[in-house]
């Protein structure tokens, strides 16, 4: 979705940019791991560690550079941007709604000036990469409905009336916000394991072909994932 002539800016003023977003989700494998919520056992949900991990990865390689500081001190709501190449900034949100709160708002006030990356570029327009809301998930994941919804019509419109002349102004970042899509039953997905609940330390990896329920038994019949 395009917020502040978002869809325009980004065909018009930054097409290479744009090209390689989409590249990169069209790209991406699917990362799935289990569920550790009760009465959920064995069910396969959307991995953001290992999604978050793979889609910087990506774009890094395209020569975008990830976990860019804000260079503001006292600035409290999120230290760094997650992507960012020349003028354009992008959140992957995989986290709490809250968190998308505070993306969307630090966007807007890059754009505004209000603060500033360490690598001194002027940002002109923002990405946001989420999930759609029925991709399986954990109970805290937000979704691309709220980030459309709620954050981004509240973060990204600043419209004030003009001074001078009495009109309003509109002065919202151009915007383009990405939902992934679930991927379908029987399509192949990466399935990770990690060595404890909630721990960033990957164990393993496997492709499979993607279904609600994986029961453990089946793990030793798949190959080791190879990228």
């Amino acid at each position: 979705m395009s917020f502040n002539d978002g869809e325009a800016v980004f065909e018009q003023e930054l097409k290479s940019h744009l090209d390689e977003i989409e590249e990169v989700l069209s790209t991406v494998d699917y990362q799935v791991n289990y569920t550790f919520q009760s009465g959920r056992e064995n069910e396969l949900i959307f991995d953001p560690v290992g999604t978050n991990s793979v889609l910087r990865d990506e774009f890094t390689e395209r020569g975008w550079q990830k976990e860019v500081n804000i260079a503001n001190s006292g600035y409290d709501t999120g230290k760094d941007i997650d992507i960012t190449k020349g003028p354009v900034a992008g959140e992957i949100q995989f986290g709490n709604f809250a968190y998308l709160d505070a993306d969307c708002n630090r966007l807007q006030r890059l754009y505004e000036g209000q603060i500033e990356l360490e690598t001194g570029s002027d940002i002109e327009a923002g990405i946001i990469i989420v999930v759609k809301q029925d991709m399986p998930t954990s109970q805290s994941v937000s979704h691309y409905q709220q980030a459309t919804r709620r954050a981004a019509p509240s973060a990204l419109n600043n419209t004030f009336t003009c001074p001078n002349c009495g009109e309003e102004v509109d002065n919202g970042i151009p915007t383009l916000i990405y939902g992934i899509e679930p991927p379908e039953e029987g399509e192949n997905v990466i399935f990770n394991e990690y060595e404890a609940p909630r721990s960033r330390t990957l164990e393993s990896q496997k492709e499979i072909s993607f279904r609600e329920k994986y029961l453990p038994e089946e793990q030793n019949a798949i190959a080791d994932y190879d990228d």
